[in-house]
């Protein structure tokens, strides 16, 4: 289960909905980290109410399949810290690797993005639904969003 956030330095963020789709995080960050398919435990995602994009809520015994972004500068955290908003909450979790040997990264953190808004939570959340729906406006709304960031600072 993740913790509340310490005073570390984590560079590393879990995704399991729309930042799943390269196109997304580059249209955000303007280049594509280095990633590792991973999956969390105690979390399941869901469908939002009315919206395209998913949330995990906590839930015991349960799993949820994404990937790690790996490196993230300072400027790129506050990217996905304002693209997720106010109805996520920034959290700490371990997250297992899915390829290669976890061995290197048995103390392996990332932040994850956790559902704080009182809006409903809805069935199970479909990346490939999505993807083949949503992607193309999803990605135009994010190069917008992007382009309404202050300037990027060096990190």
């Amino acid at each position: 289960m993740a913790s509340i956030m310490a005073n570390m330095v984590v560079r590393n963020v879990f995704v399991y909905g729309t930042l799943l789709a390269p196109e997304v995080v580059s249209a955000l960050i303007h280049r594509a980290p280095t990633s590792s398919p991973a999956l969390v435990h105690d979390y399941h995602r869901h469908g939002v109410k009315d919206r395209i994009y998913p949330a995990v809520s906590p839930a015991k015994g349960d799993k949820v399949y994404g990937k790690v972004l790996f490196d993230l500068t300072e400027w790129e955290l506050e990217v996905f810290d304002m693209f997720e908003d106010i109805e996520y909450t920034k959290m700490v979790t371990t997250p297992i690797l899915l390829v290669g040997t976890a061995t290197s990264h048995d103390s392996l953190q990332a932040y994850i993005y956790v559902w704080a808004s009182d809006v409903e939570l809805i069935g199970d959340w479909d990346y490939e639904a999505w993807r083949r729906i949503h992607l193309e406006e999803f990605v135009k709304m994010c190069e917008e969003f992007a382009s309404q960031l202050p300037q990027r600072t060096k990190d």
